[in-house]
């Protein structure tokens, strides 16, 4: 929580401080946040930016003109294209869920950039997970600059709250 320019964590059940949960949506805020702390420091051009500039394209499968029109607004609005199924609250119709296929993958980010896509980026709301991972995956590699990740860790650092699990 924000209060007056400082990060604040709150406890609403004191028996579960210093016990690492999982957060999972919080994710999303954080990463929304410190998008927007990347794109005011000059380390993100544009919310449109197309998401395969950051990373190696020779070593992504199924690139098509949709997984080629991926923008970081995109992983944002979780409007992403990847394909993608996921349990929300107690709800699911998918026999495989891809986030817990993606939880045993050895890499994550390449997991999902490897995905097909399902629709067009922009086109269809689907809850995804796996968006934030592409979003922000490596401190030190972030948009190619080392500096956003350096500007990361200072944006959560006042809380001193590293107990969290940032589950996307």
């Amino acid at each position: 929580m924000n209060h007056h320019g400082t990060l604040h964590d709150e406890f609403r059940v004191l028996s579960s401080q210093g016990i690492p949960h999982e957060i999972y949506s919080v994710t999303k805020a954080v990463i929304s946040s410190l998008t927007a702390i990347a794109s005011k420091d000059g380390l993100l051009d544009n919310p449109n930016h197309r998401v395969l500039d950051f990373f190696d394209r020779g070593t992504i499968a199924k690139v098509d003109e949709r997984k080629e029109a991926m923008t970081v607004q995109s992983l944002l609005d979780m409007t992403s294209g990847i394909e993608w199924t996921e349990r929300l609250g107690n709800i699911s119709s998918a026999s495989v869920e891809t986030e817990g296929e993606m939880a045993s993958s050895p890499d994550w980010v390449k997991f999902i950039l490897d995905r097909p896509m399902s629709s067009a980026p922009g086109d269809i709301f689907n809850y995804n997970s796996g968006n934030p991972h592409l979003h922000f995956r490596d401190p030190h590699e972030t948009h190619g600059d080392e500096r956003a990740g350096i500007r990361k860790i200072q944006a959560l650092r006042p809380s001193g709250n590293h107990q969290g699990v940032l589950a996307a």
